[in-house]
């Protein structure tokens, strides 16, 4: 079982490689944290990125149209290989 605020390990890791992913340029700080999630705007599938360093957002992004499913392809080959 995981404590309540982290999130198991490998939801962290997707979460982080969606982050360097969207941020190339992105090093992660001891403080850094991601975020991401995926929705719907009016039927339109999107996908949210976010770091944050202690509680300020300091990358984001929104991906998609056309970009949404290469950047979830992605994701999940490099998941898929760590």
């Amino acid at each position: 079982m995981h404590h309540q605020n982290r999130p198991p390990q490998h939801t962290k890791t997707l979460r982080e490689t969606a982050a360097q992913i969207a941020f190339p340029d992105w090093r992660p700080h001891p403080d850094d944290w991601t975020s991401l999630h995926t929705g719907f705007d009016h039927g339109d599938p999107y996908t949210e990125v976010a770091v944050y360093r202690d509680r300020t957002r300091v990358h984001y992004a929104r991906i998609s149209g056309a970009d949404l499913e290469p950047f979830w392809e992605r994701i999940l080959t490099a998941h898929t290989t760590l």
